[in-house]
C-alpha cells in the first residue's frame, strides 16, 4: 500500500460529499500547492480528504518520494504536502524551506540542520538535500516538529501516518482553519503564524470539506464546513461560520441523515446569504447583518430540517424542503405560513401515491418539482413523472398580500 490509500479515501470523500450535494468536490479538489501566494490563491479553495492512515513509502521502488543516506529517511517536499495538507508549504529564494499552520511555524535554510520555528532554534537530524532538482528533508524531524508517527516496515518501507488537526482554506487574501475536534478558528496571511479568531461549534471527525467566500467587499469571509459521516456516510453536518471584521461572529449548524441532498442555495435570489441553522432559516446581507428571518418548526409537520431551493428577501418568499417529508413547501416569509405544492400542482394520483408511500432505504421520497423560474409572483416547475419518464412543465401562482 503505497501513497494510493490516501488518495484512494480522498476519492471516497469526494464521492460521500457528492452524494450530500456538493458536486463541486472532488479528491484533493481544493488542494491548494503551497508555493502559491496566498493573494493569487483562487477565492472558495477547498480541501476534502479522509483524515487519518497509513502510508507506505520503498525508498527501493519510490527513490524520487523517499530515500535513506546515512541511516536517515528522506522525503521529497511535494509528498512533505500531501502528508500534511493542514500546513503550507513554500520554497523561497534561495531554497529557504517556510512551513505554517496552527501553533506552528518553521523556517530552515539549505546546508543547516538547525530549523527556526515559533518555539526557537530547532535541530533537525540533517540539512536538507536537494536530489535530482527537488528538496527532501529528513522524516523523522519533521514527523517530530509537525506530528504523526513514523517507523520502517519490516521490508525496509517507510510508514508515515498522520492524522491533520484542522481543515483549511483561503478567500484569496488570508488563510483560514478549522479545527477538526474542538473548532477553534484560525487566520493567517500568507505564511504567517495563524492566530485565534474565535471558536466554533465545527466538528469533523470523519470526512470533511471547508471552503470560504468573501462576503462582498466588505472584509467579511463566509466559512462552510461540511461533515459527511457513517458507514454508509449517510450523516452531514453543515457549519456556516460568519468571519466578521477579523473575528468569528454569527454561526449556524444544519444537520441530515439519509441519501437526499442536503445542498441548500448559497445566495437568494437578490444577493444574501443564506444559512440554515435547525429549523430557523436566516438570510444575511454582506455586513452579516440579518435581512429576514424565519423559523420553519411549525411549517415542517415531523421534520427537524430542511434544506432551501430559492429565497427572495425583497419578495419575502422562500421555497424550502423538509428533509424527510421531501415536499416542497412555498413559504411566506413576512405571513410565516407556507402551501405544499404537490398538493396544489400534481395529479389526485400521484398526491394519493405520495400520501401512502413511506420511502426507503436507498428511494428518497419527492415531488420532482424543481423550480425552472419566477416571474413575479409566478413559479414554473418542472415536474418529472413520479412513475415513468415524461416530465411537463407547472406553474403556480402565489397569492401574497
Amino acid at each position: 500500500m503505497k501513497i494510493g490509500y490516501k488518495k484512494l479515501a480522498a476519492g471516497l470523500l469526494a464521492g460521500m460529499i457528492m452524494a450530500a450535494g456538493y458536486p463541486q468536490a472532488a479528491p484533493f479538489g481544493g488542494e491548494l500547492k503551497a508555493s502559491a501566494a496566498a493573494a493569487t490563491v483562487p477565492a472558495s479553495s477547498e480541501q476534502s480528504l479522509y483524515p487519518s492512515g497509513w502510508s507506505s513509502y520503498d525508498p527501493r521502488t519510490m527513490g524520487d518520494t523517499v530515500f535513506i543516506k546515512n541511516g536517515i529517511a528522506y522525503m521529497n517536499l511535494d509528498t512533505l504536502r500531501l502528508i500534511y495538507p493542514d500546513y503550507l508549504w513554500t520554497i523561497g529564494d534561495g531554497g529557504i524551506l517556510t512551513v505554517s499552520g496552527p501553533n506552528h511555524r518553521l523556517t530552515w535554510k539549505p546546508g543547516s540542520k538547525v530549523a527556526k520555528t515559533n518555539a526557537g532554534n530547532r535541530t533537525m537530524a540533517a540539512a536538507p538535500v536537494k536530489k535530482n532538482g527537488a528538496w527532501f528533508y529528513p522524516l523523522k524531524s519533521m514527523v517530530a516538529w509537525a506530528g504523526g508517527e513514523m517507523k520502517l516496515g519490516a521490508k525496509g518501507e517507510v510508514l508515515v501516518n498522520y492524522s491533520p488537526l484542522s481543515v483549511r482554506a483561503s478567500d484569496g487574501k488570508n488563510w483560514y482553519w478549522v479545527r477538526r475536534d474542538n473548532g477553534i478558528v484560525y487566520e493567517a496571511r500568507g505564511y504567517d503564524l495563524p492566530h485565534t479568531i474565535g471558536w466554533s461549534i465545527a466538528r469533523a471527525e470523519m470526512y470533511y470539506n471547508l471552503t470560504a467566500v468573501p462576503m462582498g467587499d466588505t472584509g467579511n469571509v463566509l466559512l462552510t464546513v461540511t461533515h459527511t459521516y457513517g458507514e454508509p456516510s449517510m450523516g452531514t453536518d453543515i457549519y456556516k461560520l460568519v468571519i466578521e471584521n477579523g473575528k468569528l461572529g454569527r454561526q449556524s449548524k444544519a444537520s441530515y441523515y439519509g441519501i437526499g441532498s442536503a445542498k441548500s442555495i448559497d445566495k437568494s435570489e437578490d444577493g444574501y446569504l443564506v444559512l440554515v441553522n435547525g429549523t430557523e432559516l436566516l438570510l444575511l446581507d454582506d455586513s452579516a447583518k440579518v435581512a429576514s428571518r424565519a423559523n420553519a418548526a411549525s411549517l415542517l409537520g415531523k421534520d427537524t430540517n430542511f434544506t432551501v431551493e430559492y429565497a427572495s428577501v425583497e419578495a419575502g418568499v422562500a421555497l424550502i424542503r423538509p428533509y424527510t417529508n421531501g415536499m416542497l413547501l412555498l413559504v411566506d416569509l413576512k405571513k410565516g405560513t407556507a402551501v405544499s405544492l404537490y398538493k396544489e400542482l400534481l395529479s389526485k394520483e400521484e398526491q394519493a401515491w405520495l400520501d401512502s408511500w413511506e420511502g426507503s432505504f436507498n428511494e428518497y421520497k419527492t415531488d420532482n418539482l424543481v423550480l425552472v423560474k419566477r416571474e413575479g409572483n409566478v413559479f414554473t416547475f418542472e415536474h418529472k413523472a413520479l412513475q415513468g419518464t415524461g416530465k411537463t412543465t407547472l406553474t403556480y401562482t402565489w397569492n401574497r398580500a
